[in-house]
């Protein structure tokens, strides 16, 4: 599953919810994902506020109760974070090659972001 925030500027947040479709768990698990959305929301919301300069695509993955970020691209740099180099699906796997991507080390607020979970109330 995937949900997309877009800035008015076109700046755009993406967040991915891995899901077995056909296990017994996906709906609670999407439902927890969609209840646990709003740091990411925060993080598109500091986008658009210009708070995260020169970013202008970025990813998150929904883990064990948790967002991560995946990866962000600017014009001139893509990072991957240390969390998706560990859990990304094999390229060779799905594509026929590995992955092409040089990983450039990002600026310090964006090094391994995790988010901790939404708490409604």
């Amino acid at each position: 599953m995937h949900v997309r925030f877009e800035t008015p500027s076109g700046m755009v947040v993406s967040a991915y919810v891995p899901l077995a479709v056909n296990s017994a768990s996906a709906i609670a698990e999407l439902r927890e994902a969609l209840e646990n959305l709003g740091p990411v929301a925060q993080f598109a919301g500091a986008m658009a506020a210009g708070e995260v300069p020169d970013v202008v695509l970025s990813a998150f993955f929904y883990s064990a109760g948790t967002w991560n970020l995946g990866w962000w691209a600017s014009p001139g740099q893509v990072y991957i974070s240390p969390w998706f180099s560990e859990n990304y699906p094999d390229p060779q796997r799905f594509l026929g090659h590995p992955a092409l991507a040089d990983v450039i080390e990002p600026s310090a607020p964006l090094q391994d972001l995790r988010l901790p979970p939404h708490e409604s109330g």
